[in-house]
């Protein structure tokens, strides 16, 4: 007896869980993308609203198409890497970003680094301390997405608003909050 209600407890969390996250997916899926249909981009903020001087967190989200990679940021020989040029508001500072670990890949090049799923890259940035209103945060993406037989470029231009006051976290808080910095 005492093993089910265990088994019931764990199942219970378990669907809180997962329950969680998929309301998170399908926020990021609801939100705009900019791209090409091989490779979409969104980008999102752990909040909506946060106190002059802190600490933010931006996720900027690929979406792959089934059959389709993209490489890494870094430059090689034979592909275009996955580059992003995040433009942030005098007097806030990028402290860190967050590339997850790529899968490899046999390649022109040898054994190649690529994102073959969707992925975040995660930036975190530090707002100053005498700020007052809304601040803009850019992003301009390009990349090469390729399947088996061709490959494609792509490019974009992101923007989130981030406003100051009270600390208000988005749906998206508890995602970027896995990534550790």
């Amino acid at each position: 007896m005492k093993s089910q209600h265990i088994l019931i407890v764990v199942a219970f969390i378990f669907s809180i869980f997962s329950s969680q996250a998929q309301n998170v997916d399908q926020a990021i899926y609801a939100l705009p993308s900019e791209g090409i249909n091989e490779l979409q981009v969104r980008m999102f903020a752990d909040c909506s609203e946060i106190k002059a001087g802190s600490i933010i967190k931006i996720g900027i989200h690929f979406d792959l198409e089934s059959g389709w990679y993209t490489y890494t940021n870094e430059e090689t020989q034979s592909h275009l890497p996955t580059m992003i040029d995040v433009i942030i508001p005098e007097g806030f500072s990028i402290i860190k970003e967050i590339w997850p670990e790529p899968s490899k890949h046999y390649g022109s090049d040898g054994l190649e680094s690529i994102y073959n799923q969707d992925f975040v890259v995660v930036y975190q940035i530090q707002t100053p301390k005498n700020i007052k209103e809304s601040a803009n945060i850019e992003a301009i993406l390009s990349w090469q997405v390729c399947d088996a037989n061709i490959c494609l470029v792509g490019n974009a231009e992101m923007r989130t608003s981030i406003n100051f006051g009270k600390h208000k976290e988005s749906v998206f808080s508890a995602l970027l909050n896995n990534y550790k910095f």
